[in-house]
């Protein structure tokens, strides 16, 4: 993989693989030929805001280890309903609570435990066979939005 500063936009599709979010920087691989390089986050902003080249892994100024399911997350409204499946495991349903990019965490709240809410970090759902349902059960719902107020 060339740097992506000499990218003419051609068919390749970049992807963040790890954060290093203590450093700043994170490694893109090029899908072509798998190379991967490290590209400090003002990088990656630009690639994508000025130069626009298209990297998974970015959005909405966050980023992230890409998934399709952190993908879908970080576009996600707070609030939203939702279940995870982890590695064929379906988990209660719980609410969207949103994306820490420092800590590279996504918070769920679901009612349960010491403060109701559990994170899952960027990288676990990237490395684990993960899939995203958002078709609710409307009395599922109910009882879990009871157990906010």
């Amino acid at each position: 993989m060339f740097i992506l500063y000499m990218l003419n936009g051609g068919s390749n599709m970049y992807s963040i693989t790890t954060v290093f979010k203590n450093k700043g920087r994170c490694f893109v691989v090029d899908s072509k030929d798998g190379v991967s390089e490290s590209y400090t986050f003002p990088q990656i902003r630009d690639f994508v805001e000025k130069r626009g080249i298209d990297i998974k892994g970015y959005k909405k100024g966050n980023i992230f280890t890409y998934s399709e399911v952190a993908e879908k997350l970080v576009g996600m409204q707070k609030g939203t309903p939702l279940q995870l499946n982890i590695d064929g495991n379906t988990y209660r349903l719980s609410l969207y609570a949103g994306f820490d990019m420092h800590t590279q965490e996504f918070l769920f709240f679901d009612g349960e435990g010491a403060t109701g809410y559990y994170k899952l970090s960027a990288s676990f759902l990237a490395y684990h066979n993960c899939k995203l349902i958002t078709q609710v059960n409307p009395t599922d719902y109910a009882k879990l939005k009871a157990k906010i107020h």
